[in-house]
């Protein structure tokens, strides 16, 4: 992953790879980041460089997979998602649905053990259900659906 930064002290680009361990920018130099390649979220020229690289290396600790967090960082600010990380190791709850229909992710949902209907569900009467209502219930209470870059449907929540 790199960081195509610009050097406002000397008024020149700089290419870093990230994560470091060892910070590689001059402390008394200004930057701003111009352009990103391979790194799962959006950022802005004024994101701090240090919390990008933080961010990365905590994900990489917590051996986090690249598509799910593409996904995440469609789904929430950069500064979300650092916030989110501060307060937990694994702050987000992904599910890969199959597919990007309302009905599949109410149904995803349900497999995995959340549930948004107001009853249970007897196995043989699954394929009655209409579990776009779950899926419905579900985005009311912060569940998002969302994209990695290979277009793998990924449904998200924010739990930390």
């Amino acid at each position: 992953m790199k960081l195509y930064i610009r050097d406002l002290t000397e008024n020149r680009d700089v290419e870093i790879e990230v994560p470091y361990t060892e910070n590689p920018l001059t402390k008394r130099h200004e930057y701003i980041i111009v352009d990103q390649d391979g790194i799962p979220f959006h950022l802005s020229e004024l994101d701090s460089i240090s919390d990008v690289n933080e961010l990365l290396l905590k994900m990489s600790e917590n051996n986090m997979p690249k598509q799910p967090m593409e996904a995440i960082g469609k789904s929430y600010l950069f500064s979300e998602i650092k916030e989110a990380f501060e307060e937990d190791d694994d702050p987000f709850e992904v599910i890969e649905p199959g597919t990007s229909d309302d009905s599949d992710c109410g149904y995803a949902l349900y497999r995995a053990g959340i549930s948004y209907l107001p009853f249970e569900v007897p196995e043989d009467a699954e394929d009655y259900i209409r579990w776009e209502q779950a899926w419905y219930a579900a985005e009311t209470d912060g569940w998002r659906l969302s994209h990695s870059k290979d277009n793998t449907p990924h449904i998200i929540r924010r739990i930390a």
